[in-house]
């Protein structure tokens, strides 16, 4: 477990999260992705988005502090959490999926047609992802402040770059493209995912020596 306390924030690096900690983080990212422009197009009902996205995040969480990296930012509680795959820890094989399987019945059982609407939207990312090897950004969330979430990406970088990764990520929210590109990443598409379904912009940020 790496830790760094900065300004009164605490870095942290999870190797596995504790229940309380666990509940913590995925409640934080529900409520900083209920108006995530995907997750309104999959789950127009605010009760059923918010239920969703509960299992939603709590099934990548679990994978992701087995299979990828878990970066937190803390004061009291958590205040910024960014989730990322080395290469070739994303997407999820079929044997992890399964090992997630009730969350994802639960969420096929809270809304069908969103689950759906995600599966289509997941595989048009599956075609359009680069082929060469990278770290793939998953969720960046943070809480009031956006310097939050700017201080743990700096974090994060450096383990990144340290590694030689190139990152790739997804997004939805234009906000996220001006971010990312602060830290030298830029824009390679911008398309539907499908008819109806908000833009999607991919980003791609070569590894800095």
């Amino acid at each position: 477990m790496q830790e760094e306390s900065s300004k009164g924030w605490r870095y942290r690096r999870i190797e596995k999260f504790k229940p309380d900690e666990l509940l913590e983080a995925a409640n934080m990212l529900v409520d900083i992705f209920l108006e995530s422009p995907i997750f309104l197009h999959a789950f127009p009902d605010g009760g059923k988005r918010r239920k969703a996205l509960h299992e939603l995040f709590l099934a990548s969480l679990k994978d992701a502090q087995e299979h990828g990296i878990i970066d937190v930012l803390e004061g009291k509680g958590f205040l910024s959490l960014f989730i990322y795959y080395p290469p070739g820890h994303y997407p999820m094989s079929a044997m992890r999926v399964l090992r997630r399987l009730p969350h994802y019945l639960k969420l096929l059982a809270i809304s069908p047609t969103g689950v759906w609407r995600l599966s289509q939207t997941q595989k048009f990312f599956d075609r359009i992802r680069p082929r060469t090897p990278h770290c793939h950004a998953l969720f960046l969330g943070s809480v009031g402040s956006g310097k939050y979430g700017a201080f743990l990406i700096k974090k994060s970088l450096e383990t990144i770059d340290a590694n030689h990764w190139p990152v790739y990520l997804e997004t939805q929210d234009p906000r996220t493209t001006k971010l990312y590109a602060r830290y030298g990443s830029r824009i390679l598409t911008s398309e539907e995912s499908t008819p109806g379904a908000p833009t999607t912009w991919t980003m791609w940020r070569d590894p800095v020596a």
